[in-house]
């Protein structure tokens, strides 16, 4: 997913079959500023859907994912 967006919008990732994968939102300056997780490969320690935060402060904006 891009990291610049149109301010104050979403954008959806879509798996094959349609459905939504990941929404990301977008805050007032174009940048992420939160993800959902409907689904992904993972290692059963994952619930879905899950909300990841952007905290562009840390040397890691996309923080882990809280459900």
């Amino acid at each position: 997913m891009d990291k610049e967006g149109e301010p104050n919008s979403s954008a959806d990732l879509l798996n094959d079959d349609g459905s939504v994968k990941q929404r990301r939102y977008y805050g007032p300056d174009g940048l992420p500023i939160e993800d959902i997780d409907y689904n992904h490969p993972d290692d059963g320690t994952h619930e879905f859907p899950h909300r990841h935060k952007w905290d562009w402060n840390k040397k890691i904006p996309r923080q882990k994912g809280e459900w």
